[in-house]
């Protein structure tokens, strides 16, 4: 639960436990790009490795 890290003084585990989060995410872009190409490309384009930045986008699969 990120959101209660956020909000302890435990700043170390509130990283690591993100960063986990964000390997799992790059995983699952890797897993879904031969079916959904556009969909991880945007998900890539989301998440800036080198910097260890995250943008804010719109949702991927939006309701109708």
């Amino acid at each position: 639960e990120p959101w209660k890290l956020k909000e302890s003084t435990d700043q170390e585990k509130l990283v690591a436990h993100l960063s986990k989060l964000t390997v799992h995410i790059l995983t699952l872009k890797d897993h879904l790009e031969p079916f959904l190409p556009k969909t991880a490309q945007k998900i890539e384009a989301l998440i800036d490795v080198k910097n260890k930045k995250i943008t804010a986008g719109k949702p991927l699969f939006p309701r109708k």
